[in-house]
């Protein structure tokens, strides 16, 4: 489980060749990539960079002991637990499984339980990973089954990383005020002052971050609590959080900055009340694994894109109201720190 598949180095190396089609100009400029400690981590860094033309990109790993670390929160907040969500899990996994187990004890000479069908499909998504084919145990079970064996899993994340978990957009605020900060420094300074012409930036991490980023941007959640209620005893069709969709095998998440002119048909003028300015070239888009996903709070840009400035205040607001990262996460010797200076987050 700690080492990465030949699928998995393929996959990765696929997505670096996707990036370089999709950000020609970008990639070369990349120097170095942030990566975690663990083995399989760095290989998918190593092995995503076989693609890029450039053959002096360092893989830097993380360290824990040193200055925190944007891409990694949760490694430095006590309080967050992988538990969370493990009860309401479990209620799900015996209302969808039992079925499953009534239909298939007949073939099995030993007794079934909920946790060997959960075993099963887990099985299946991962000997087909490795692999590179699908395996046989998928077809055991139907779309149904499946839908019950998703569900159950976005469940989980939801009150473990997502928006059912009060602690993830505090985790999930430092990598965008970081990665907004590293826009605006690029942006501000001239050819002369950028010494680094580094324009393009890569960190491989753990599933459970994605899901606070998306939090803290408002993503997979809707206006209605109806949609986004997660029950136990049936399953909500009509929600909005699927991990699915964020983090699958290789799933990522990243900021675009655009600069658009006249000339690209997409410009027009978006008014900032606030500011009482108005702001025409630069905006920001999410994308989670090639799909553009507006900012429900702001998307006024082309092609529902958020004006950077926009963005910078919501940022900017968010870590007024999320920042005080030691509190919540009962690092009681760190309260206070920002008080007097403001933490360093890396990116």
């Amino acid at each position: 489980m700690e080492q990465i598949t030949p699928s998995g180095a393929n996959d990765s190396t696929t997505v670096g060749k996707r990036l370089l089609k999709t950000y020609p100009k970008l990639v070369p400029t990349l120097k170095r990539v942030f990566a975690d400690k663990k083995s399989r981590t760095q290989d998918s860094a190593k092995a995503l960079i076989k693609a890029f033309p450039q053959d002096d990109v360092k893989v830097i790993e993380i360290s824990e002991d040193e200055e925190y670390h944007s891409v990694i929160p949760h490694k430095y907040c006590p309080n967050f637990s992988k538990e969370a969500g493990d009860g309401e899990l479990e209620k799900f996994i015996e209302h969808y499984t039992k079925p499953i187990v009534s239909r298939l004890q007949p073939f099995s000479p030993v007794k079934l339980t909920s946790r060997d069908i959960v075993a099963m499909q887990q099985f299946c998504g991962y000997e087909s990973a490795i692999t590179g084919k699908n395996s046989p145990l998928c077809d055991i079970f139907t779309s149904t089954e499946w839908m019950g064996y998703e569900y159950a899993w976005d469940v989980k994340y939801q009150y473990m990383v997502g928006h059912g978990n009060p602690l993830s957009p505090y985790l999930g605020f430092p990598w965008l005020n970081v990665t907004s900060n590293l826009f605006s420094n690029i942006e501000e300074a001239s050819a002369a002052e950028a010494v680094d012409d580094q324009r393009f930036f890569v960190s491989f991490t753990h599933r459970e971050v994605p899901p606070f980023i998306a939090t803290a941007l408002g993503l997979f959640n809707s206006t209605s609590s109806a949609l986004e209620d997660m029950p136990t005893d049936r399953i909500n069709f009509g929600r909005s959080w699927r991990m699915a969709e964020l983090i699958p095998f290789l799933g990522h998440i990243g900021i675009e900055k655009l600069s658009c002119d006249a000339s690209s048909g997409a410009l027009r003028e978006v008014h900032d009340q606030k500011a009482d300015k108005t702001w025409t070239k630069e905006f920001v888009r999410i994308v989670a694994n090639a799909a553009p996903r507006p900012i429900p709070r702001c998307q006024d840009g082309p092609g529902a894109s958020c004006p950077f400035q926009q963005f910078k205040t919501f940022v900017t607001m968010g870590m007024e109201q999320y920042g005080d990262f030691h509190s919540v996460c009962g690092d009681h010797e760190k309260v206070g720190v920002g008080a007097s200076r403001p933490l360093v987050w890396q990116n």
